[in-house]
């Protein structure tokens, strides 16, 4: 996780417009807790979980009150107004297959 805070946040300072505020929550106890807090805190958008057990734990709950960004692919589809983002190589073996396919 280490890797992906370091060049989200290496994004953020690039960003030479008005930048937001972030925050940085634990996952530790689990992201749903985490998202629970974020939420609770006031935040516009949450991004994360990285975990795909985490994003699958996050989309299966309710409706979720702020859009979620997760950076990972889960079995469940995103509720209405998130997303994920993943580099699987699923991702890549069907853009390669696409590529082929138009070639």
């Amino acid at each position: 996780a280490e890797p992906v805070r370091d060049g989200f946040l290496a994004g953020y300072y690039a960003e030479s417009r008005r930048r937001p505020e972030v925050r940085f929550y634990d996952t530790a106890a689990g992201a749903a807790g985490a998202y629970a807090r974020a939420a609770a805190e006031g935040n516009d958008y949450v991004v994360g979980p990285l975990a795909r057990d985490e994003v699958d734990a996050l989309f299966a709950g309710d409706a979720l009150a702020v859009p979620v960004l997760a950076l990972n692919r889960g079995g469940l589809l995103p509720p209405p107004g998130s997303a994920t983002f993943a580099l699987s190589p699923e991702d890549e073996g069907v853009a390669a297959a696409d590529y082929l396919l138009q070639a």
